[in-house]
């Protein structure tokens, strides 16, 4: 009902019909509690869709087909999910040519890595048992909620400064994290994500789906994850151009 109320202000009128969007991965009986849930909030719900099938059709309308149709690959990271999922495109014939993803990998992880961090870096100036701290759960809300105010220092600058007053026992927390830092704490992660990505593409390839040695026509970013610069690099090495 938030989300109806969020989009009337938003555009200024009543909303009544809706397409929504899940994850790829979503099962009939998901399928069907979003439906349902669209239709308690009081929508006309006219179509569930996944999500790299609602990017594709919107980039479908951005640009001139191409006559021989093209591939296009879907990312999407946001804070809980990561998927990845190949689109066949040509005129208005849409088709998915293969699709993976991970149902625990996105923002989150990145906030309890940097969360990670900070808390060894303070247990070890201050001379702490961690297990101690770990247990608290004042001082976990105040971590991760620096966490967030971390990661977008970074995004403006190459550097964040860190002060958390009464972290733990009446310490504050001063500190540094550089983006290069966090790049290296993120690294795992976003590697896990692109081998999922090559996987798709291997095995598109072995089904004759995707030409041999051929690459995707275009790559869509979805998701506000996509726009760390260490995302757009991993993709940019893996599909040069």
């Amino acid at each position: 009902m938030k989300a109806k109320r969020d989009a009337e202000a938003k555009l200024g009128f009543p909303v009544k019909d809706a397409m929504i969007t899940i994850p790829t991965y979503f099962n009939d009986t998901q399928h069907q509690a979003t439906k349902d849930a669209g239709t308690i909030a009081g929508l006309n719900v006219l179509r569930i869709m996944s999500k790299p099938m609602a990017a594709t059709l919107v980039y479908s309308m951005k640009l001139p087909p191409k006559k021989n149709g093209q591939f296009i690959l879907v990312y999407n990271l946001d804070r809980g999910i990561f998927d990845s999922t190949l689109m066949w495109m040509c005129g208005d014939d849409h088709d998915m040519q293969g699709t993976g993803g991970h149902g625990h990998l996105g923002g989150h992880n990145f906030d309890h890595a940097i969360a990670k961090y900070i808390m060894a870096e303070f247990v070890q100036v201050n001379g702490l048992d961690i297990e101690s701290v770990l247990e608290n759960k004042p001082v976990l809300s105040k971590l991760h909620l620096h966490t967030k105010l971390v990661k977008c220092q970074l995004k403006q600058g190459t550097l964040a400064c860190i002060v958390i007053h009464d972290l733990y026992q009446g310490k504050t927390w001063k500190g540094m994290l550089s983006r290069a830092k966090m790049k290296n704490l993120i690294d795992a992660y976003l590697t896990t994500s692109m081998s999922i990505l090559e996987g798709i593409i291997i095995a598109a390839r072995e089904a004759a789906k995707l030409p041999k040695k051929g690459d995707p026509d275009a790559v869509i970013l979805s998701g506000g994850l996509t726009k760390l610069v260490k995302v757009q690099s991993l993709l940019n090495e893996c599909f040069p151009g």
